[in-house]
């Protein structure tokens, strides 16, 4: 505990002794991971801390901020070594796995990169689109970022010149790796695949089929084996051995129509020319524990909301007849099952619907926005419409209750007028 207000980003640093936290209060903080010390507070910052990073050898930490600056901060003095003036908000800031290089992004798709050293800019570029994700090549000398149509492109970090163009997913994609000696780029989409290319011809060596959004991916120290996370609930593990991958691919295409014997013929010939790799078939995960068998977590936040697990059950919902000012939609009364559920502990606040906002240009001030009495941080917003409420939860990736989920969460399992009795004056 330390941070007055949300915290936004976390990071530990390689040997995972210390871990850094950036928050909405404008402060960063190092904290000793064993003991829970507080080892380093950093408040060069006017406004919210969007992203922090270690450096690879852990000396530094890198921040980046709605204030419109990157600070490179010393973890060791606690005193700043750089400050990278990006030009507007910025949200996300990175080092190269060299070290020799700093990466930033603003909130209007600028990127930027810098000398880790000496602080000076060494390019700057805008990619095409608004970006959704972003990696750096082992070795700090290519960038790459995936727009919000699928495509991704790689970048020399040098000059700025766009390289390679990759296409091939249909949606958006959410994470990138490079392989650890950086011949190959894996991504992963909204689109349920996970890609892995060839970084300089851009050629698709292998498609990994999911059955939900990929939310990350993670190459082995020796690049044979690729671990991909995904929304289906499963993280699974891929060979990219050597291996007969061109009978793989088509028996894909058998199953698929339109394709002759010929097209066939001369996707074998191709393919059997090359290096072949195959996921290991069928994708075996290293997190497949029935649904039935795993238990819910009581807590979880999303986007800076705590939600709390309501456990599900059977009730009487509505109002009986001869309850005080009970109003006819109040009834019938009738018995409900829910299932388990989740609910936010508390109103959505200013600090958590100014994020959605910043991401969100057009989104108009709601009511009071910019009246002090009323729009503090940890104040909840009000004056949304229903459209309003439901177009945040959509973004933030959470769900408006139903009147079952609400009134069976009010009812806190009783089952008397109001939760704690029958009697009015105890309101």
């Amino acid at each position: 505990r330390g941070h007055r207000l949300d915290v936004l980003s976390v990071a530990f640093c390689a040997d995972g002794s210390r871990l850094a936290t950036a928050s909405w209060d404008g402060t960063t903080r190092v904290w000793h991971v064993d003991s829970g010390a507080l080892v380093q507070t950093f408040t060069e910052h006017t406004e919210p801390v969007r992203a922090v990073e270690f450096s690879p050898d852990g000396t530094m930490v890198i921040t980046a901020s709605r204030d419109g600056t990157a600070r490179v901060l010393d973890v060791s003095t606690g005193e700043p070594r750089h400050t990278l003036e990006h030009g507007g908000p910025l949200v996300d800031a990175m080092f190269s796995p060299d070290g020799r290089r700093v990466v930033t992004l603003g909130a209007d798709d600028t990127m930027r990169v810098w000398s880790a050293t000496t602080g000076e800019s060494v390019s700057a570029f805008v990619p095409e689109g608004a970006v959704t994700a972003v990696a750096i090549s082992p070795d700090g000398s290519r960038l790459a970022t995936a727009a919000k149509d699928g495509s991704v492109r790689t970048w020399s970090a040098e000059s700025g010149e766009a390289l390679t163009v990759f296409r091939g997913h249909s949606a958006p994609v959410s994470t990138m790796a490079f392989s650890p000696d950086g011949t190959q780029l894996a991504t992963g989409g909204e689109d349920g695949a996970a890609r892995v290319w060839e970084t300089a011809s851009g050629a698709l060596v292998t498609m990994l089929p999911h059955a939900g959004p990929v939310t990350s991916v993670a190459w082995s120290a020796d690049g044979r084996r690729l671990a991909t996370a995904s929304g289906d609930e499963l993280a699974r593990l891929w060979s990219l051995e050597v291996d007969a991958w061109h009978t793989w691919g088509c028996a894909v295409l058998e199953e698929r129509q339109g394709h002759t014997d010929d097209t066939r013929r001369a996707c074998s010939q191709a393919l059997a020319s090359r290096p072949q790799v195959q996921p290991t078939p069928p994708a075996k995960p290293l997190v497949s524990t029935p649904e039935a068998a795993r238990p819910e977590p009581e807590t979880i936040t999303v986007h800076g909301v705590e939600l709390v697990l309501i456990p599900g059950g059977t009730f009487i919902m509505g109002s009986p007849p001869g309850e005080h000012d009970r109003r006819d939609h109040e009834g019938p009364q009738h018995e409900v099952t829910l299932s388990s559920f989740y609910m936010a502990r508390t109103p959505v606040t200013h600090a958590q619907y100014a994020l959605y906002r910043e991401a969100n240009p057009g989104v108009p001030e709601p009511p009071g926005w910019g009246d002090e009495r009323f729009n503090q941080p940890e104040q909840p917003v009000i004056g949304l419409t229903w459209y309003e409420a439901k177009a945040y939860c959509d973004w933030a990736g959470l769900e408006l209750p139903t009147e079952a989920q609400w009134e069976y969460a009010a009812r806190a399992g009783s089952t008397t007028a109001y939760w704690f009795g029958d009697e009015t004056k105890d309101l």
